[in-house]
């Protein structure tokens, strides 16, 4: 758990060098409010999640108008549910992916597949148990299961783009599930290998534009530090991983 936590902070401090003029990391989440919240529901929630709120931010948000956050706040001292969805109290039942359709052939995920055509789960309800964390845009939602089997996992509810709803995974190192120390360092890693990604492709329209080579560096020294920064950003990560 110290590890991890670490292994967070690193990223945090990253990503404000690289990304603080985007996103607003607001206060720390009021402790005895966490708990009126857990008394109030009778969950606890994952203790991954319960010291990221008290020591790093309840919400990193993007301040553009269209941006997405990093993570969402919660206000947990008047958490907005309803009696038999949206309710933390009642058990998240989910156990693998659902898609609320026929069987499709081209779906590529690994795993275990339930198909509810009929949408019998749908129907049922199958957002309790659970407090999101960001939204992705066109209704997709990332959660966390605070209640049930899946407790301390991270969820994606892509039913409205997609028609589905999934445990968040990682394949390339081969987790069928990943908690949220797992999912926040993986989201930290992709704002900041986006920028990177930002600035060396303008950097290349710069150049490409200017019809310059290595001088277009020395000439401009902006060109020399957004390639410099861009740079350290990528390192930054690769180590951090390796």
């Amino acid at each position: 758990m110290v590890y991890e936590n670490q292994n967070i902070l690193d990223l945090i401090n990253a990503f404000k060098n690289y990304c603080n003029e985007d996103f607003t990391f607001l206060p720390v989440a009021v402790e005895s409010e966490i708990e009126y919240f857990e008394n109030k529901f009778k969950v606890k929630l994952p203790q991954e999640y319960r010291w990221f709120l008290l020591n790093v931010a309840n919400g990193i948000i993007s301040k553009s108008q269209w941006g997405f956050s990093l993570i969402n706040p919660v206000d947990f001292k008047n958490y907005c549910f309803q009696e038999f969805e949206f309710n933390p109290s009642i058990p998240f039942e989910l156990t693998t992916k659902v898609k609320f359709s026929e069987p499709d052939k081209t779906d590529t995920y690994p795993y275990e597949i339930i198909y509810d055509k009929n949408d019998e789960i749908f129907s049922k309800g199958y957002l309790n148990g659970e407090i999101d964390l960001v939204g992705y845009g066109c209704g997709t939602v990332a959660f966390l299961v605070i209640n049930g089997q899946e407790y301390g996992n991270v969820w994606i509810d892509d039913y409205s783009s997609n028609s589905e709803v999934h445990p968040e995974y990682d394949l390339k190192n081969n987790k069928k599930r990943l908690n949220f120390s797992d999912w926040i360092s993986k989201e930290i890693s992709r704002k900041i290998e986006q920028l990177a990604q930002s600035i060396e492709y303008h950097k290349r329209k710069d150049i490409e534009s200017s019809q310059a080579t290595t001088m277009a560096n020395h000439d401009n020294p902006i060109h020399s530090n957004n390639h410099q920064k861009s740079f350290s950003i990528i390192s930054f990560i690769k180590n951090l991983f390796n």
